[in-house]
């Protein structure tokens, strides 16, 4: 199921970057952008993509700030799973990862966003994770 999120937010970057390559150039502050995406699996449509996350990479110039973080989400591992399923942040932002199950638990990401390990910790504590690049963690 990772493996096919994956592809789908893949195709979305693609699909976003295409929409910008083709498009007048302009700023980020002066650029409107209008898009229907449709997100595909083995050439059938996805009808849910709840899940879907679509970022832009500027193409040129320096892009714009990160929005300041007002909040610290929280990945919640309760009943073996994470809770919510997906969260996202901007560039800097961090991510509070409680234990609520009653065992340690480790937390780690090897992909290319950012790669982490907290280590094994126990039920009822937490532990955070800042992120500092863009990507799929």
């Amino acid at each position: 199921m990772r493996r096919v999120h994956n592809a789908v937010l893949a195709s979305l970057a693609l699909a976003c970057s295409l929409s910008l390559c083709l498009s007048a150039p302009l700023s980020a502050q002066q650029a409107n952008l209008k898009a229907r995406i449709e997100l595909l699996h083995d050439g059938h449509r996805v009808k849910n993509a709840s899940n879907a996350v679509i970022w832009l990479t500027p193409l040129g110039g320096t892009p714009a700030e990160p929005p300041v973080q007002t909040t610290i989400p929280k990945l919640e591992q309760r009943d073996k799973s994470f809770h919510p399923a997906l969260v996202v942040v901007p560039v800097g932002g961090k991510v509070e990862f409680p234990n609520h199950d009653p065992f340690f638990h480790n937390v780690f990401s090897l992909y290319e966003g950012k790669r982490f390990d907290l280590g094994l910790y126990e039920s009822g504590t937490t532990r955070f994770v800042q992120f500092d690049r863009p990507g799929i963690s």
